[in-house]
């Protein structure tokens, strides 16, 4: 491993990420996703349990 390497930090849910963003239950953000209201990097994605990044938007 590069030492010099930036250290990223790992994916989250988008459910939780969601929920921090609103903010909201974590629950009402599941909902809003399975339901197609979230959008990532501008797909629609309807599972509470994909995996971001901080660099998605």
């Amino acid at each position: 491993m590069n030492e010099h390497a930036p250290i990223r930090p790992e994916p989250q849910r988008l459910a939780k990420r969601l929920a921090a963003q609103l903010p909201c239950s974590r629950r009402d953000a599941e909902h809003y996703i399975a339901g197609g209201w979230v959008r990532v990097d501008g797909t629609v994605v309807e599972e509470p349990m994909a995996r971001v990044r901080d660099e998605q938007a």
